[in-house]
């Protein structure tokens, strides 16, 4: 679940969540619908700036599935508007860049609860992308019911995960991990299955699951 917090975005993973569960499709139905809005609002403002980019062809990108900044610029750069995915977030899509629009995201502690309601154990995904150690501390205290974090991860530094491994000690969270893979393009994707998880917290993580 895509959320905000401090104007940051923030990931919540839900694992064992209930897919049919009507509370959590009702959301879904009207995240994926303001999307949709959201993307023909940046192509708005683009043209304004002189960037035309059609919202078809970003909804095309999108494939049907849940549209957002990156699929605009992957079209942006099919235009030959960009050359790469990164220069169209600094130069118009970034949180603080022109054509940007918020998402008016649910917050880290809606998305957890929304989780938890589906049958789900919500975790902090990645945080080592977000700025600091700090930021991720006050999502903890601000969303008591995201009950593990996303200790494992593709970050750039290989003792990254270190200050992540004590909070998850401190606070008696789930250790997770993953390699964020989606599926798609983008060349910074990890291979799935490529990252490693240490058998032991998989062992613990598949214990609380089971006991849902």
């Amino acid at each position: 679940m895509s959320s905000l917090f401090e104007g940051k975005d923030v990931h919540v993973l839900g694992y064992g969540i209930d897919p049919s569960a009507k509370g959590l499709l009702a959301v879904l139905s009207s995240l994926h619908v303001k999307r949709g809005e959201r993307v023909h609002a940046i192509c708005a403002k683009l043209a304004a700036l002189g960037v035309a980019v059609e919202a078809k062809a970003v909804l095309d990108e999108a494939g049907g599935k849940s549209v957002g900044r990156r699929h605009v610029a992957r079209a942006m750069v099919k235009k030959g508007v960009v050359r790469s995915i990164d220069e169209a977030f600094s130069k118009y899509l970034g949180n603080d860049s022109p054509a940007n629009v918020p998402a008016g995201e649910m917050t880290p502690a809606e998305a957890a609860d929304l989780i938890v309601r589906a049958g789900g154990l919500a975790v902090l995904a990645h945080p080592g992308f977000l700025d600091d150690g700090a930021v991720a501390e006050r999502i903890l205290d601000a969303a008591p019911r995201i009950r593990g974090i996303e200790v494992f991860h593709r970050y750039r530094s290989k003792t990254t995960h270190l200050a992540y491994l004590a909070a998850a000690r401190r606070r008696d969270l789930l250790v997770t991990g993953g390699s964020d893979f989606h599926g798609d393009r983008n060349p910074r994707n990890a291979g799935l299955g490529s990252m490693i998880y240490p058998s032991a917290h998989w062992k613990d993580f598949e214990k609380r699951l089971n006991a849902q």
